[in-house]
């Protein structure tokens, strides 16, 4: 077609650049017999007008059928892409020989995961396929009872159908495909050839991605960066702060379990300033008298200390002059308080408040714990009389927990609003404002969310995770 078409096209640029001569020399000609004329006929500036046209009409030709043999090129290799996508498998199945009625294909077999039987290499997938397949149709011509359009051949030509785009497409790449196709979700058993596609698991999503935080926003780690100030957590550390710096000796903090007790100590010790703090942190006190002075003496960083008491006493002591002398206060911490059992451990707390000159004590001790403490120091009123600072900690009230959630998203990194106003209600009828199982409900909702896909966190959603997590914290 493209033949024909320059074949016509040619002599007709050629005769209207002809035709343009003529007329260029007629009117030259009419113009030299005009009476009065003075112009010369010039033959040669007829034809090189002529020429000019015929051959920027030969230009223009050979432009419009370069970009006409370009858009076909373009157009057959996306053709022919296609059709290598959806093209079926490499065999063909011949006709079947007259008289021969093909058995209509049963049901598709059930999907089952492989787990059993080992499963063959994803590379392997398209040649056993094809295997199978040429043998069905080999049993199908020769007259015998045929595999027919059954699970094997339907797998083969499945699996062929599927690898086709992965292998044998120009436009994947193959260092992209092959890695990919082996992780796939298709594979063959070698002695029951079944197809397994299994559906994604959406339960691997990533909470923080999809939300688009940077960092866990509600776990239970008491990181003082985390620390919500609510109205009582502010005056608490307020009153502990105050305890410090003017050194008042002993300071008690209690509270509900879970309301962010070793949160703020652990803030209270970040707070301090270390130029002029020297801070322990007693986490575990299920000690006895002289554990405790030794894990005191560790956490203010000494080292070979001795096992007896009076000579860690003596180094205490040391210590102590050596920071007053350098205009440095020393702080004991003792967290999860309630727990200590021992009446020697109370009166060796006590008897630390001793250390002291004629105006001020040279150690301040803050005991953090539950409302238990508060029963154990009953039993000990020469040390409660030496905790005059006190400060207790409660539940958050509805107000309080929405900005404690949003506190935690800003502070991971999520300024947008992500709990409803209606879950928001429902959290905190939940939970009772406890910010230990707000901390739990929220962050196995923010993963049930990204599961699922949703945009923000609604009442439903807080209702239904918080109805399993909440049981299992009161158990």
């Amino acid at each position: 077609m493209k033949g024909v078409v320059a074949f016509v096209a040619i002599p007709v640029v050629l005769f209207l650049g002809a035709f343009v001569t003529v007329l260029d020399l007629a009117h030259s000609h009419a113009q030299v017999k005009a009476p009065g004329a003075e112009v010369a006929v010039s033959y040669s500036a007829s034809l090189y007008r002529g020429g000019a046209i015929a051959l920027l009409g030969l230009a223009l030709l050979a432009l419009a059928v370069i970009l006409e043999q370009r858009r076909l090129r373009r157009g057959g290799v996306r053709r022919r892409r296609r059709r290598r996508r959806s093209s079926e498998p490499s065999f063909a199945i011949p006709p079947a020989p007259v008289g021969f009625v093909m058995p209509a294909p049963p049901a598709p077999a059930p999907v089952v995961p492989a787990i059993a039987a080992p499963s063959v290499p994803v590379m392997a997938a398209v040649p056993e396929a094809r295997a199978v397949a040429a043998l069905a149709v080999e049993e199908s011509v020769a007259g015998e009872e045929p595999m027919a359009v059954g699970p094997a051949l339907t797998a083969a030509t499945d699996v062929a159908a599927r690898l086709a785009a992965a292998f044998d497409s120009e436009s994947v790449d193959e260092a992209a495909t092959v890695p990919a196709a082996r992780d796939s979700i298709v594979t063959i058993e070698p002695l029951d050839p079944i197809v397994t596609i299994e559906e994604p698991m959406r339960w691997a999503a990533d909470p923080l991605r999809y939300w688009g935080l940077r960092e866990p926003a509600f776990d239970n780690a008491p990181s003082a960066r985390f620390l919500y100030p609510s109205p009582a957590h502010a005056q608490a550390l307020f009153r502990l702060r105050y305890a410090i710096v003017h050194r008042k000796g002993g300071a008690i903090l209690t509270g509900n379990f879970g309301c962010g007790k070793t949160t703020l100590a652990r803030a209270l010790a970040h707070e301090l300033d270390a130029s002029r703090f020297d801070v322990a942190l007693i986490s575990n006190p299920l000690l006895t008298a002289t554990g405790v002075l030794h894990e005191l003496l560790y956490q203010l960083g000494e080292t070979a200390l001795p096992d007896e008491k009076p000579a860690l006493l003596h180094r205490l002591q040391d210590r102590l002059v050596e920071n007053l002398k350098s205009g440095r206060d020393t702080v004991l911490i003792v967290d999860e308080a309630q727990l200590i059992q021992d009446d020697a451990v109370f009166n060796e707390l006590r008897l630390l408040l001793n250390f002291q000159t004629d105006d001020r004590f040279l150690l301040s001790i803050v005991l953090a714990g539950s409302d238990e403490l508060r029963d154990s120091l009953r039993r000990h009123p020469h040390l409660a009389q030496r905790c005059a600072i006190r400060a207790s900690l409660g539940p958050l009230d509805r107000e309080q927990t929405g900005r404690y959630v949003q506190h935690r998203l800003v502070t991971a990194g999520r300024a947008t609003e992500t709990l409803t106003d209606d879950a928001m209600d429902e959290l905190f009828s939940a939970t009772g404002g406890t910010p230990r199982v707000i901390n739990a409900v929220c962050d196995l909702t923010l993963f049930v969310g990204a599961a699922a896909g949703a945009r923000r966190v609604d009442r439903e959603l807080v209702r239904r995770v918080a109805g399993d997590v909440v049981p299992a914290l009161a158990a």
